[in-house]
């Protein structure tokens, strides 16, 4: 008991130190790795957590876990996430997600804080949001949701976005006001349709209703009009054969559109994304020892006005486990990035040497090493990349 509340405390005061310094670097606009250039489409399958790791992750409601990758020779790129459940009562729970990541020209993060209210024994409300050091910028909203366990679960939300600002706002360097004619807010719907020992289907479904900001001067004048709405719709589906056979695909689905125009409503110019992600994993058994790998992830951005992006790539490989605590592997990976309109197209293959480790405790620490089997890529004016290393971390507390 003394051990696992050291361990909570470690990771409330954690959580509360990184948010006080990100709240002054930080931008929930920047860009997260996978909107790295589509060169970066191996690299982007490589530095995923295993999947089993992600399979406990899903189940845990407390922990953390870090990856540590070394791109080439002058970029070192570090991701953290946290996340944790808290009673504060027989009534009260506090909960909280915390994702951190970064590119090469700016930090992300993203910080969900929740208190829950158990109603009933599986029925919750909840007052969540996302705290932003940019208070316009800054989300809330309601939840009811029903939980049985981390994987069987429906919940059902509402979020205003820009909130608490996000009626008025006077910027202090700015000589206009956003005014929300119609605000921006984001129905939403998770729920786990099936969870079994051997099957998970899992949908998310969001969408919010079109908003109307206007921005105006001192003396009420409308400068510009800025419109937009935004869906996007995941699916997760995991199944495991009698035979130990895993077999999982996803697929996720955004759209994004803003229209500005100018103070008198005249169409002006927009923006708009399309994205289509999908993804599939499987893994047999050949051995006791032994088991065979396939990944397979493709990515297209459809972005106007700037240039579409591709990326594809396949994965197969070994794996040798050692007494269901150690597993070491080499995998061959061939990926092809786009950027359509461009003619720009990046083609890696590479090996994939991988090792990690289960320890008494559940915690999970493992490594993996690409090695680039072309050596030099010019082609299309992007240059070739070194080896890429990855460190992974993972710690469940519950």
């Amino acid at each position: 008991m003394y051990n696992k509340l050291t361990v909570s405390h470690i990771l409330v005061m954690f959580l509360l130190l990184r948010l006080t310094f990100d709240a002054e670097v930080s931008s929930k606009e920047s860009e997260t790795f996978e909107d790295l250039d589509p060169e970066y489409c191996v690299s982007q399958l490589q530095q995923r957590f295993p999947p089993v790791w992600e399979d406990q992750w899903a189940e845990i409601t407390t922990g953390f876990r870090i990856r540590g990758a070394s791109f080439d020779l002058h970029t070192l790129h570090i991701l953290q996430h946290w996340k944790g459940q808290f009673p504060l009562s027989d009534y009260f729970l506090f909960c909280f997600n915390y994702f951190s990541d970064a590119n090469e020209n700016s930090q992300f993060y993203n910080n969900e804080l929740e208190l829950k209210f158990k109603a009933f024994e599986k029925i919750n409300f909840s007052l969540f949001g996302y705290p932003f050091y940019d208070k316009k910028e800054s989300d809330a909203g309601i939840r009811l949701s029903y939980e049985d366990s981390p994987l069987d679960f429906v919940r059902i939300s509402v979020l205003m976005e820009n909130a608490p600002n996000n009626y008025t706002f006077k910027g202090r360097d700015e000589d206009s006001m956003r005014i929300y004619s119609s605000l921006p807010i984001l129905f939403s719907l998770d729920i786990s349709i099936i969870r079994k020992q051997s099957q998970r289907f899992i949908v998310s479904y969001n969408i919010e209703k079109p908003y109307r900001a206007n921005y105006e001067n001192e003396s009420g004048k409308v400068l510009n009009i800025k419109e937009g709405q935004k869906s996007n719709i995941a699916i997760k589906h995991r199944y495991l054969f009698p035979d130990s056979t895993i077999l999982s695909w996803n697929i996720n689905f955004e759209y994004n559109k803003e229209d500005y125009l100018s103070g008198e409503g005249t169409f002006d110019s927009t923006k708009q994304c399309v994205r289509l992600r999908t993804g599939m994993y499987a893994y047999k058994s050949i051995s006791e020892s032994f088991g065979l790998t396939m990944q397979y992830d493709s990515d297209l951005q459809e972005k106007h006005p700037f240039p579409s992006v591709k990326r594809k790539a396949i994965l197969i490989g070994i794996e040798r486990h050692f007494g269901g605590h150690s597993n070491i592997g080499i995998n061959y990976c061939n990926g092809i990035g786009r950027l359509i309109f461009e003619n720009k197209k990046r083609k890696d293959n590479r090996l994939i040497l991988f090792a990690d480790h289960k320890f008494k405790n559940k915690a999970r620490a493992g490594m993996n090493l690409g090695i680039e089997l072309d050596s030099r890529d010019v082609t299309q004016t992007w240059s070739g990349r070194y080896d890429k290393v990855f460190l992974f971390l993972q710690y469940p507390n519950q």
